[in-house]
This record gives structure tokens, C-alpha cells and sequence, in this order.
């Protein structure tokens, strides 16, 4: 018996591979010409593999195919300048807006100016749409006369948009940084679309428009009925909005849901006129 003392903890010796182990365990190098054939094909695969999907990982570059975001194409500065006059000539300051906000989705929906034809200020080259463009930089009325039997161009007679737009005090303290802040307003709703709070919303009007005193189509009769119902509590859906200004009061409406509302339910053959 030997002299008692600590037990040596018992060495345990990793067992020896074999040939066919070491090589089956080993990671596989991959050199250049000295390499097998099928290993040089593997990397070059490899490779190709890793640089797509770096590739995949960039943005796509503009005209690539893919949509890199911001301003869309066919919002150039024309086509902002004549969606604000638009705006301008349609509404009054407090409600230019939310009526804003019907034009982008016009314009955005036709992807260019067309959207704006639905406004008889934009169609019909309304004076004061011309004088808004004059004033937002675009000059190609400036030669044009003022309408001489208006009251509010009684003093300047015989002269023209851009008279009118240089001369008068009102047009550089009032109309020219409301042009400016609308402007501004009108570039944000391209940038920044997802703030749109009326999504869907094409139609607009003023009361003759509403009440079908300028026309006997059945597009207005339908938003004024579906706002009686919103007023009496009979839909939970707010499809209409109006804008009050008196006799220059105004009515934003979605004509899609409004239309969806009345083929499940009957339109009354007579439709109060709204008074404002």
C-alpha cells in the first residue's frame, strides 16, 4: 500500500483520429490554380452569390426601375404653381386647407395635371386663377386685360394682370405671402403624402354646385343627400365636409363611398338645398 495522499485526477488523452476523419473534419481550402476544378467553381459561385445580395441590400438608383421615394416625376414646379392657383382661386384662407388636399389626390390619381380639369377656375382660366399664377411667378397671363365690368378691378381700368399684380398694395402685403405659404404647402403634400387626411376625397363645390343650381347631375344631388344623413344621425360615416364662408362657402366630399352608400340604399327623389 502506498502512502496515502491526493488523488491525481486521471489524464484523459483525446483519441487519435483517423486519416479519413481528419479529412472529413477539416475545413476545405480553397486555393487558387493548385485547387481541384470543382472547388474553384464553388467559390466563384460563392462569390457571385455574396455580391447580389450586397447588391440586393443598396437602394435602387433613380431609373433603375424601382421607386426611390420623394417628389413623383410629373410634380414639376409648373404643375405645383397651377395646382396652388388652383387652390388659391377656388377657396377662401380658411379653407384652402383642406380643399388643397382634393386637388393632390386629383392630380395624383391622373399622375399629372389633368386632375385639375374638374376645377372650372383651372378649365375655364378664371381670372383670378390667372392673377394667383401671376403672383406664384408664372407669368403667362401678365399681358391679359382685366374684366372691366368688375367691380373689384374698377381701378384698374384698361390695364392687365400683371398691372394688377405690381400695383396693387393688397397683392404684395395679403395675396403674395399667402401664395408663398400655400406654395410651400402644396410641395409638402408631394413629400409627405401619407398626411393626407381626406384619402380618397376627389369632390368639391361651391352652393350652386351643391344644391344643383349650376347643374342638374345627380353626382351633387347624391353628396347632398348623403350630408342630410350625416346630419340626422342616419350614417356613422362622415363622407362630407363643408367649409363655411356665407355665400362662398364650399363642400369637400368623397364621391366613391358616397356612390357605394346608395347602391345598397335608395336615393330620396327630392333633396333639401343646403342653406348656409
Amino acid at each position: 500500500m502506498g502512502r496515502p495522499g491526493k488523488r491525481k485526477t486521471p489524464r484523459h488523452k483525446a483519441p487519435v483520429r483517423q486519416p479519413e476523419e481528419q479529412q472529413q473534419s477539416a475545413a476545405p481550402k480553397i486555393s487558387g490554380r493548385g485547387a481541384d476544378p470543382l472547388q474553384r467553381l464553388l467559390r466563384v459561385v460563392q462569390g457571385a452569390g455574396n455580391a447580389a445580395g450586397a447588391a440586393a441590400l443598396q437602394p435602387n438608383p433613380a431609373g433603375a426601375g424601382g421607386s426611390t421615394g420623394g417628389t413623383p416625376a410629373y410634380a414639376t414646379t409648373d404643375l405645383k404653381r397651377r395646382l396652388a392657383a388652383t387652390v388659391l382661386a377656388e377657396s377662401t384662407e380658411s379653407q384652402q386647407d383642406d380643399i388643397r388636399w382634393i386637388y393632390f389626390n386629383l392630380v395624383s390619381a391622373a399622375k399629372g395635371e389633368g386632375g385639375l380639369a374638374k376645377s372650372s377656375a383651372y378649365s375655364h382660366k378664371s381670372i383670378w386663377y390667372r392673377i394667383w399664377l401671376h403672383v406664384l411667378g408664372d407669368t403667362t397671363y401678365g399681358k391679359d386685360p382685366l374684366p372691366g365690368k368688375k367691380k373689384e378691378f374698377s381701378e384698374f381700368k384698361g390695364q392687365t394682370v400683371k398691372d394688377f399684380c405690381e400695383k396693387n398694395g393688397w397683392i404684395k402685403t395679403v395675396a403674395a405671402p399667402r401664395g408663398k405659404s400655400l406654395y410651400a404647402q402644396v410641395e409638402s403634400m408631394f413629400t409627405n403624402p401619407t398626411r393626407n387626411p381626406y384619402e380618397n376625397w376627389t369632390g368639391q363645390g361651391n352652393l350652386a354646385d351643391f344644391n344643383n343650381k349650376s347643374n342638374r347631375d345627380v353626382y351633387w344631388k347624391k353628396a347632398r343627400a348623403y350630408w342630410w344623413l350625416q346630419k340626422d344621425g342616419k350614417v356613422k360615416s362622415i363622407h362630407v365636409k363643408v367649409l363655411p364662408a356665407g355665400k362662398d362657402t364650399q363642400f369637400i366630399f368623397n364621391p366613391s363611398a358616397i356612390d357605394a352608400y346608395f347602391r345598397k340604399n335608395p336615393l330620396p327623389a327630392k333633396v333639401p338645398e343646403y342653406v348656409p
